[in-house]
């Protein structure tokens, strides 16, 4: 069976990361995940058209925030 959707989940706490994942699996929906914003804006360079939702941290460390994120997300949808 197929995914519900992808979601690109962005978060620095690890174990808050691991709960979304968690409650997302458990609903059918796929995850990507990323500790990062610069992860994330490398997920969405590989992967930005397989991505439905982004469920993102906007406080992140290095340079690279949520607003930025989803700045790059927006692009791609």
């Amino acid at each position: 069976m197929s995914p519900l959707a992808n979601v690109l989940v962005v978060e620095d706490n690890y174990l808050l990361l691991e709960m979304l994942t968690m409650l997302c699996e458990r609903e059918g929906i796929a995850v990507l995940s990323a500790s990062s914003g610069e992860a994330a804006l490398t997920m969405l360079r590989k992967r930005g058209a397989e991505i439905d939702w982004l469920f993102t941290d906007i406080n992140l460390p290095g340079l690279i925030d949520g607003w930025m994120v989803a700045d790059a997300y927006r692009a791609i949808h």
